[in-house]
């Protein structure tokens, strides 16, 4: 679907949908305040009072969504007063701000184990949007009438969410508010909230600071080359989830074993991840041609720089697991606030002067530092760093996983 958008719209107008896709998705991210996990982990251990529970995350949610949607509005209105196309796309697109609350009742399908509703909504609505952008495509639509089409899409995922609420409980009516609750959500939520808010700023803000920074043509041809590389970042997060359970089994019994498989998964990341970017620095070109078009061909030298995060993305993707493991999540917390705030400063120096390339440089810089280079100041997770830097001798790693037997 990106895809067809991009050639439809072009560079240009492809560029300045995902700056208003990137600006409001910061506040979406905030709108369920980061207490996803600690609903879960209450209705766990207090589900007589789950009414309550929900019924409270749901009114901090809203609250926050109205909040949050004058937040969008007005900053839009400050980075580009001038800009009525800019503003109307944020206008509209910051609506699924609004629906994004219901949100908070798949948190109890998760924890019945049945998330499933959550995914048929997701998939439902999807297609029926994938569906409905191809039409607005075909119709030559305006670039408002696509930034709508993502509003209903989160509409249509709310209202299937809230349908299937009602149809497997029947807890809708009996949900409540209570003041005890309220507060004790807000004081366990903040670090969570600012945890998550560092990262999808992290994620967000390149194409935030590209257009304002440079042009909307600049913001399209990243979003094009960074569509393709980071169409690889869920491997690892599959392969570790598939793997992992089964490597924590001897974590007490044989910790040297442990820290065997680790070293073989970390091997088998850097012999995914290091042949993945060489071979997308050689022949990116040919695949933007090929899914964008002509028009996007400057994205090739973009791709041929940001494919290169891939490498440690993929073992951070072990090192954090690793880290949580080892109850050590404020690590991951600290280093993710400082290469947040790098990020940032790298952007302002590269940005005005290199574009878009710029941009990948920073990101590529601020992977391996969050990868390796602050490892160095946190004496814990020194033995994970040494076992990352070990699996990057591609040579050496493919021997150690010849003669690996998991355990």
């Amino acid at each position: 679907m990106v895809v067809f958008l991009a050639r439809y719209l072009g560079p240009e107008s492809f560029g300045l949908l995902n700056f208003s896709l990137a600006y409001v998705g910061i506040f979406l991210a905030l709108v369920t305040l980061g207490f996803k996990d600690l609903i879960i982990r209450d209705l766990e251990y207090h589900n007589e009072l789950q009414c309550e529970i929900l019924g409270s995350a749901l009114l901090l949610s809203c609250l926050a969504s109205v909040l949050l949607y004058s937040f969008v509005v007005g900053g839009i209105y400050f980075l580009r007063p001038l800009d009525s196309l800019s503003i109307s796309l944020v206008m509209i697109l910051g609506l699924t701000i609004l629906f994004k609350p219901i949100e908070v009742l798949s948190f109890w399908f998760e924890y019945k184990v049945e998330s499933k509703y959550f995914v048929i909504a997701q998939n439902i609505s999807f297609v029926v949007f994938s569906l409905l952008k191809i039409l607005l495509i075909l119709t030559e639509a305006s670039l408002n009438w696509i930034a709508y089409s993502f509003v209903g899409d989160a509409f249509l995922k709310s209202l299937l969410l809230l349908l299937f609420f009602c149809l497997k409980t029947n807890l809708l009516k009996r949900l409540k508010t209570s003041k005890k609750q309220i507060k004790r959500l807000i004081s366990d939520c903040w670090p969570l909230l600012i945890s998550s808010f560092a990262i999808i700023l992290y994620m967000r803000i390149d194409q935030i600071m590209i257009g304002q920074l440079t042009t909307d043509n600049e913001v399209g041809l990243y979003s094009a080359a960074a569509r393709i590389s980071e169409v690889w970042f869920f491997i690892p997060t599959i392969i570790v989830i598939s793997v992992y359970p089964k490597l924590l089994k001897v974590k007490v019994t044989a910790p040297e074993t442990y820290k065997n498989n680790i070293q073989a998964l970390l091997d088998f990341m850097v012999m995914i991840s290091i042949p993945t970017a060489i071979f997308f620095s050689f022949f990116g070109g040919f695949f933007i041609a090929l899914l964008f078009g002509p028009e996007f061909s400057g994205a090739s030298d973009i791709l041929a720089i940001h494919i290169w995060s891939s490498v440690p993305v993929f073992l951070g993707v072990v090192s954090s697991r690793w880290l949580i493991t080892a109850g050590l999540q404020k690590i991951i917390f600290y280093k993710t606030c400082f290469v947040c705030v790098l990020n940032v400063g790298l952007n302002l120096v590269l940005i005005p002067k290199y574009g878009a390339i710029g941009a990948a440089v920073a990101t590529v810089i601020c992977q391996i530092f969050g990868t390796f280079v602050l490892d160095f100041f946190f004496n814990p997770v020194r033995e994970i760093l040494v076992m990352k830097l070990r699996s990057l001798n591609i040579f050496l790693g493919f021997s150690r996983l010849l003669k690996f037997k998991v355990h």
